[in-house]
């Protein structure tokens, strides 16, 4: 069947319509713990009966537009979840049913041979019908269904007052919507609006379904919304185990109540509850209301690592919704946690022989690591995509530590491998390490790592020796980081390594004495067991002789981070949320900022004094080699403007608490950026892009921008309204939005110096002040007429770049180590320390292969050359 012209219209429709059916079941189950897995139940699924006017009324365009929406809508709906179940109820003098089914060819069919009735227009009947049709469909134990009914029409029943009265004994068992074909008469349109209970439609009011059905969409994404929080309680008997005390809110957000509001607290067998009842019936919970349950729990003193638990929230014509969060239990033993080379290591090495030329993340991973976070988080993390692999030792030590203290199990990805050590580098295992060096990216481990570098040498150094020290008495192998000098690759650049053991004594090396070492595992060379960092605890003189004069004494190099905090660590396994209190300045790999200098008030920094340790302001190279690692600067101020200077091109973000601004240009005598969210460029010439990501963006879009190539003055003002573009000239330039798997460009053309950039959350706007009074009352440009674009790639070549440590030249790792063992089957995505809610919601042209492989300064390797940079 060949679409027709006006069925553009109803796409958008049916496109929205589906959005809104399809999130009502995408309900964001976690990668649990396989007990807690277990115990959250059955899936959930779409249980859809279309119920379509096949009536005389609807001949010619109309019908052949509801054929091809019914067609289109179905196919969305399976492409989102082939386990969805679809029923057509076709109407007009008699009633012909479809009965559930998942086949695609099977609901096309019907369409095209089963739907020419063209009779009278018994609504009443179809109802009926779709009613007995939807209680044939029974919940299981694996899967279970929130039931809708659409029905389609024109509005022109046989009679209205038996449908209505039909229709409204359906409305406690049903999500009903009804949808409009060209209605116009008051009675057509009341008649529809009396026959739905939770959303009309019409298909010739494009602007207003797509905010309506934004709406719905998230009020069937999120019926509610769960709060977890736990804290450690004291007990009479404590070697019987830790205990917790366990809070759960539920909020409910939305315009309507929910019915018969249930909560369900599902624990892994190591954990007992002691008060509180698992399973609690609450009613009805109001717009706007929430309602906080609590729970003892006590936790066999047997239990290392972490546990998992999650409240689950069910109610009439809702999906159960499912939050996770894990307990980082309290390392209470005398186990010596050192590392065992050759079962706690990863055997391959931080290498492109493994990780080829790009970021691998699987869509899986991919969806896991941007779920949950900030606005200004997410592009932190995608404005790190795309570039060449740099290395990932960040990854390979976080994801070795937690393994090691049981806090997440990798061996999943590889069914067969014992430990870490047998496990080889497929794709799924360099997703799994990505993942974590991704981590590094995220405000609660940067804030710390700022912390960190703000101490003094002696301050590190100590701090250093307690927490490895601690290793041998059941403490956490320690995530150590380090800014190598300068000489060592020629570059800038951080890596990551694990410390696991202190050793006191007297050690004399060409930079000096110390009195303590710490051993490390690299990942630049697995098998290396006598790797060593120098220390003079009295002193605060560091030494790490395998990096060449990477010490205290290089103005370039600089300890950056010692971490044995296992909750941070795995901090977006457990969604751990910290306020970003420190404004941070970041400089890309690709920028040149040897000459440039930052201006604060009345004060200027040079970015060269800035590296080589010559100011107050703590910094640190992300952990990776490749090009050169990323600087990031923790600014005097965090609500300060700030301006940058520079003879050479411009590739900076400014992250402050709750908005992330980017400049990149060519050439322009300075950039600017200010707390109120605005970024701008002083006589720029050339090339040159602006953006701004505000946290408090609402709807699908929070990242705007404006880019092109022009001489003078650009700016982006954030005002109330949205943002301000301004140029010497816009023509030709190209207004951007973005979010999570979505993006939009707007050319613009005419020489036009000021625009205006709004959003409704789904489309962007560019209007212009034409008479000059200051209200931008006139619209230039707008997409609400375009598809939405995918994002920039899709996952499979990921390119982070944080902490990614240099590749080391392998001198004692065999690069075929590990090539010939295979992938070990299908790799197990499930593990228990990425917990994700795969939300794929195949709206039309929204694809869910989300690719920004966030491939910028995250490695910490090389192609076989080279040294750490900062994991």
């Amino acid at each position: 069947m060949r679409p027709s012209k006006p069925f553009q219209t109803m796409c958008r429709l049916l496109i929205l319509l589906t959005m809104s059916v399809v999130m009502a079941i995408s309900v964001p189950l976690m990668a649990l713990a396989d007990e807690a897995a277990q115990a959250t139940g059955p899936v959930s699924h779409n249980a859809i009966v279309l119920v379509l006017d096949n009536s005389g009324s609807m001949s010619g365009t109309k019908a052949q537009k509801l054929e091809e929406a019914a067609q289109q809508f179905s196919k969305k709906i399976l492409e989102a979840d082939p386990r969805s179940q679809i029923a057509i109820v076709s109407f007009g003098s008699d009633v012909v049913v479809l009965p559930f089914t998942s086949d695609l060819s099977e609901l096309e069919s019907f369409v095209e041979n089963d739907m020419n009735d063209w009779g009278s227009t018994d609504v009443t009947s179809a109802l009926e019908y779709a009613h007995s049709t939807a209680l044939l469909l029974q919940d299981t134990g694996l899967d279970q269904y929130a039931k809708s009914i659409v029905t389609m029409s024109d509005g022109m029943p046989d009679s209205s007052s038996t449908a209505i009265a039909q229709a409204e004994t359906m409305f406690p068992s049903y999500n009903m919507y009804s949808v409009g074909f060209m209605a116009t008469s008051a009675s057509e349109i009341n008649f529809l609006k009396a026959i739905q209970n939770s959303g009309y439609f019409e298909a010739d009011d494009l602007d207003a379904l797509i905010e309506k059905f934004v709406e719905i969409a998230e009020e069937l994404l999120n019926p509610v919304q769960i709060a977890l929080s736990h804290t450690p309680i004291q007990t009479a008997s404590p070697d019987q185990g830790a205990s917790y005390r366990l809070s759960a809110t539920i909020t409910n957000p939305n315009s309507k109540a929910v019915q018969n509001l249930t909560a369900d607290l599902a624990l892994p067998g190591e954990a007992t509850l002691q008060s509180g009842e698992s399973h609690q019936e609450l009613g009805a919970l109001l717009t706007g209301q929430s309602v906080t349950l609590s729970w003892d729990i006590t936790v066999s003193p047997s239990a290392v690592g972490e546990i998992t638990y999650s409240v689950t929230a069910g109610g009439s014509n809702i999906v159960n919704l499912t939050q996770s969060e894990k307990i980082v239990l309290e390392l209470t033993g005398s186990d010596d946690n050192q590392f065992v080379f050759g079962t706690d290591n990863w055997s391959f090495a931080n290498s492109s022989t493994y990780f080829g030329s790009t970021y691998y993340l699987n869509s899986a991973d991919y969806n896991a690591l941007l779920s949950g976070l900030s606005n200004s988080e997410k592009q932190n993390i995608k404005n790190s995509v795309n570039a060449q692999w740099g290395g990932s030792c960040y990854g390979f030590a976080a994801s070795s530590i937690l393994s090691k203290m049981d806090v997440i199990n990798p061996l999943l990805r590889q069914p067969g491998a014992s430990s870490l050590y047998d496990m080889t580098a497929s794709k799924d295992v360099q997703s799994y390490i990505n993942y974590y060096m991704f981590t590094q990216m995220l405000e609660p481990i940067r804030a710390d790592r700022a912390d960190f570098v703000s101490l003094t040498d002696v301050e590190k150094v100590n701090l250093l020796k307690e927490r490895v020290s601690a290793v041998a008495t059941g403490g956490s192998p320690v995530l150590l980081g380090f800014n190598l000098d300068f000489d060592y690759l020629g570059q800038n650049a951080g890596h990551a390594i694990v410390g696991d053991r202190y050793d006191s004594g007297r050690y004399t090396l060409d930079s000096g004495t110390y009195d303590g070492r710490v051993r490390y595992y690299d990942s630049n060379d697995p098998d290396g067991r006598n790797h060593y960092i120098y220390v003079n605890t009295e002193t605060g003189a560091w030494d790490i002789p395998d990096y060449g004069e990477t010490n205290s004494a290089s103005s370039s190099a600089d300890l950056t981070r010692a971490n044995n905090d296992l909750a941070l660590m795995n901090t977006k396994d457990i969604e751990t949320s910290v306020e970003n209190y420190k404004a941070i300045l970041r400089a890309t790999s690709e920028t040149n900022f040897t000459n440039a200098v930052l201006r604060f008030k009345n004060m200027i920094y040079s970015f060269f004094d800035i590296v080589s340790g010559k100011t107050d302001l703590a910094h640190w190279f992300d952990d990776q080699s490749g090009s050169g690692s990323p600087l990031s600067v923790v600014l005097p101020d965090n609500n300060g403007d700030y301006t940058i200077s520079s003879p050479d091109g411009y590739g900076y973000s400014l992250q402050y608490a709750d908005m992330l601004l980017s400049v990149d240009a060519d050439s322009a005598d300075s950039a600017s950026f200010t707390r109120s969210g605005s970024v701008s460029l002083e006589g720029n010439d050339g090339a040159y892009s602006l953006q701004a990501t505000s946290d408090d963006a609402q709807g699908e879009l929070y990242t705007f921008g404006v880019r092109g190539s022009s001489s003078g003055n650009v700016a982006l003002i954030k005002t109330a309204e949205g943002y301000v573009a301004k140029a010497d000239s816009l023509d030709g330039a190209v207004v951007t939005a973005e979010g999570d798997n979505t993006s939009k460009e707007l050319p613009i053309e005419g020489e036009r110096d000021e625009l205006l950039i709004t959003s409704d959350g789904t489309d962007v706007t560019a209007s212009a002040d034409e008479d000059g009074d200051g209200a931008f009352e006139t619209v230039v440009a707008s997409t609400s007429d375009d598809s939405q674009t995918p994002p920039p790639s899709t996952p499979g070549g990921t390119d982070p770049s944080d902490d990614n440590g240099a590749s080391q030249p392998n001198k004692d790792a065999d690069p075929s180590k590990g090539s010939d063992k295979g992938s070990g089957g299908t790799p197990n995505t499930g593990d228990t320390s990425i917990a994700f809610a795969p939300i794929i919601t195949a709206v039309g042209v929204i694809a869910c292969a989300i690719g920004a492989v966030i491939h910028t300064v995250l490695g910490c390797g090389k192609d076989g050359r080279g040294g750490p940079v900062n994991s």
